[in-house]
């Protein structure tokens, strides 16, 4: 067995085993002892008896030796058969010849001279002996004896045979002494790991284990006993402790549970209060816009008067405060969304050049009223397009450029952009805007929010403080940072860095902001859908002014079966309205074109409403219109939404040069919107020739790629990446007025939102096939007539 095994065994076994192991082991160690002893006697013996026979038989064979008499040798060696263990004897004359031998039974009759004489030697087998034959003190011969050891190994196997019965006798006589040993010495053990075995089990420890004696074991059945005293007493006072504790528990958790509810109560009324102050905004954002657009649409309408120059001069002060009024309500909700954690960024491929082109264009009548000078400077490292949310670009740029230009009073306030080093693969870029103006004392604090520099700017210079708060959290949403270097009485240099994403597609999708001087005609047929009788006679005026037919329905219900019976170029959709809201109208719409119950297959819906918050816009898009103008619109944006989405198909005015064949006509009028390119063409320049060519170019680039994987994914029921292609495609379509593409794509971006029918898909796709090969044609003839005027590939950036 072994040793690991016998940890399991009992005490009593082990004791057993450890008396009769000890008892063996001593007599085994005995007997083997006395083997070894008994072995070194017994061969003493035999070589002392060998050398006696060899001495003899040596003195006897004297004269034989000194004669050389090898009969008398020969007898007297035959002496030795008398000694039955003596194999062989061999006599040796001095020089080395062998006189006379003695063999036993014929065995081998070799016998080899000793090396060296007076020698016993004892073998395995033998024992030799050698001796020299001497007369006269002079050495005549030698004498050589070899005898069997066979009669050794026979006595000592006798021995050990005859010592084993004792040993095990000795061994069963120890066994049996330690069965009552093993008793006396166990017991107790026994007993106490009984006694430790029933208070384990049954949990009592009230049990005590009984002693047997004052040695260690009683010893040890005392501090057993003293130990489980302790652990009564122990547990007596754990039980006292856990009544206290519960009853602590419970008062502490009948006071959580009040707090919990307590915080409950306070985060639903925060909750609530968070509701009520969206609501309020967007309410306020409503109620504020829907006056402010009669307001700003009818100083536009008086300004296009025959006006006096005071009058002039006083229209165009109410329309300058109705812009900033709007600024201020645009901020307070982006101020809301911010704290609400909503702001979303929308990246798609953009042109940084033109995002800054945009907002020096756009303030540059406020720096000449002023009369300041307004440039911008653009490294040639920056790259286009690049992957940005432009709208939000622009922003930032308009708040820090609009207050350059607001605390300059002479000088100038210029924009600088350029190219930093890429950052884990991203581009970023760094923007400027440097001013000539009062300065900066205390920039701590300048971007938080409601923080002016002192009461007396605000008084002098006014504005809510909300500006650069709301720009530092657009570029930290951008991953970059905001700052400002200032120097009293000699300017402030605004900076800002923002981490962008590489561009998806080529060509670039910001759409470039068109200023209208002198609006063309518009022989369109709008429906206008408003209840409001002031935003009424507002948006007609004005529509009638671009030489519009227009139709006002009051409310949705009026809409919906003013579509039924007639047909619009262009349906101008306010959101909320009584019996039936402008979101309903336009699904009611939808149906109708779906089902061919309208002589049109896709009629323009734009909503025109007071809410400017982004999941509003979201949600008129994804209810199926097309557009979105914010209330307060200016003319000049009521004019260009109109013209972009009906492509002024009857625009009156003198025919230019011959009359185009059908198809062109076709892509013309109904595939372009030429405005959209007109303003691309705005933004070219002695330095910037070839944009728009090149614009076409890319979209010719990227378009049939993204038209095959809107295929794919239509076939395959891959509703996210048909969603994807199709914003992508309708992005780069916009950008050049493809507007029917444009449609058709935001109308399969919704279809895949919904998740409908594949069979709707592939009826749009095909549409969208053969507006794609109308736009096509016409914006080739775009790119062939830029090239025939000497355009040439973009250069250096403005």
């Amino acid at each position: 067995m072994k040793l690991w095994r016998l940890r399991d065994v009992s005490i009593a076994r082990k004791l057993t085993a450890l008396f009769t192991f000890a008892t063996g082991a001593t007599v085994l160690v005995i007997w083997l002892a006395f083997l070894i002893t008994e072995f070194q006697d017994y061969r003493e013996r035999v070589v002392a008896e060998v050398e006696t026979i060899t001495t003899v038989i040596g003195m006897n064979s004297t004269a034989a030796m000194s004669f050389e008499d090898e009969p008398s040798a020969t007898r007297t060696l035959a002496a030795l058969a008398s000694e039955p263990s003596v194999e062989r004897a061999c006599l040796f004359m001095s020089d080395g010849r062998v006189l006379a031998r003695f063999v036993r039974d014929g065995r081998l009759a070799e016998c080899p001279r000793p090396s060296t004489i007076f020698d016993s030697e004892s073998r395995d087998e033998e024992v030799v002996v050698s001796r020299a034959i001497e007369l006269g003190g002079r050495t005549i011969g030698s004498i050589v004896v070899h005898r069997s050891l066979d009669d050794f190994r026979e006595h000592m196997l006798d021995a050990a045979t005859t010592a084993a019965p004792v040993i095990l006798v000795s061994i069963l006589f120890c066994f049996l002494v330690s069965v009552p040993v093993k008793r006396w010495l166990a017991q107790p053990i026994v007993e106490l790991a009984s006694t430790a075995r029933r208070i384990s089990q049954e949990k009592d420890f009230a049990v005590r284990a009984e002693k047997h004696g004052e040695d260690e074991l009683g010893h040890l059945t005392d501090a057993f006993n003293e130990m489980l005293g302790e652990i009564e007493e122990r547990d007596a006072r754990l039980e006292r402790h856990r009544s206290l504790l519960e009853e602590e528990v419970w008062s502490r958790t009948l006071d959580l549970e009040e707090a919990v509810e307590i915080a409950h109560a306070e985060q639903r009324k925060a909750e609530a209060a968070s509701r009520v102050k969206s609501e309020f905004l967007a309410n306020m954002s409503h109620e504020i816009r829907t006056p402010m657009n009669a307001v700003l649409g009818m100083s536009e309408l008086l300004r296009g008067t025959e006006l006096d120059s005071k009058q002039e001069r006083f229209a165009q002060v109410i329309s300058h405060s109705c812009q900033e009024l709007v600024a201020i309500v645009n901020d307070i909700l982006d101020f809301s969304k911010a704290e609400d954690r909503k702001i979303e960024l929308e990246i798609i491929d953009c042109d940084l050049r033109a995002v800054v082109a945009e907002v020096t264009d756009f303030l540059a009548d406020t720096a000449a009223d002023k009369g300041i000078e307004l440039s911008c400077t653009i490294d040639e490292n920056v790259p286009s397009p690049v992957g940005a949310d432009p709208g939000r670009i622009r922003q930032i740029l308009i708040n820090l450029v609009g207050n350059g230009l607001k605390f300059t009073d002479r000088g100038e306030v210029s924009v600088h952009l350029e190219a930093l080093a890429p950052l884990d693969g991203d581009p970023r870029f760094r923007f400027e805007v440097r001013d000539t103006g009062i300065g900066i004392e205390n920039t701590a604090g300048i971007f938080d929010p409601f923080v002016q520099a002192d009461s007396s700017t605000t008084r002098r210079y006014g504005g809510t403080g909300l500006g650069l708060g709301i720009s530092k959290q657009l570029v930290e949403l951008m991953g970059g940072e905001i700052g400002v270097e200032s120097e009293i009485a000699a300017g402030s240099n605004f900076w800002f860095t923002v981490r962008l994403q590489r561009p998806t597609h080529a060509a670039p999708a910001t759409r470039p902001t068109q200023h209208v001087g002198s609006r063309e005609d518009l022989d369109v047929r709008v429906l206008l859908v408003e209840d409001n009788p002031v935003n009424q006679e507002v948006a007609t005026a004005a529509l009638e002014d671009f030489g519009c037919h227009v139709q006002i329905a009051a409310d949705g219900v009026a809409a919906t079966e003013a579509f039924r019976n007639g047909s619009y170029d262009i349906v101008l959709m306010d959101c909320q309205m009584p019996r039936m809201g402008g979101l309903e109208a336009t699904r009611v719409i939808r149906e109708l074109e779906a089902k061919g119950g309208t002589a049109r297959t896709r009629t323009p819906i734009v909503a025109l409403t007071a809410n400017a918050l982004e999941s509003e816009r979201e949600q008129c898009l994804q209810q199926g219109m097309d557009d979105y103008l914010t209330k307060p619109f200016t003319l000049g944006e009521l004019h260009e939404v109109v013209r972009r989405w009906t492509g002024n198909a009857h625009a009156g005015g003198p025919a230019a040069g011959p009359p185009a064949t059908p198809a062109a006509s076709m892509a013309a009028e109904v595939a372009i919107d030429p405005g959209t390119l007109d303003a691309i063409r705005a933004l070219e320049g002695p330095e910037r020739t070839g944009l728009l060519a090149s614009v076409i170019n890319s979209y010719f680039g990227i378009a049939p790629g993204q038209l095959e994987t809107i295929r794919a994914a239509a076939s395959e029921q891959d509703m996210e990446s048909l969603r994807k292609a199709a914003h992508a495609l309708k992005s780069g379509s916009t950008s050049l007025g493809a507007r029917q593409v444009a449609a058709l794509c935001a109308e399969l971006e919704a279809c895949a939102r919904e998740g409908d029918a594949k069979d709707r898909a592939c009826a749009l796709i095909e549409e969208l096939e053969e507006a794609y090969r109308l736009a096509r044609t016409a914006l080739a003839e775009e790119c062939a007539g830029s090239q025939d005027r000497g355009a040439t590939p973009p250069g250096k950036a403005i």
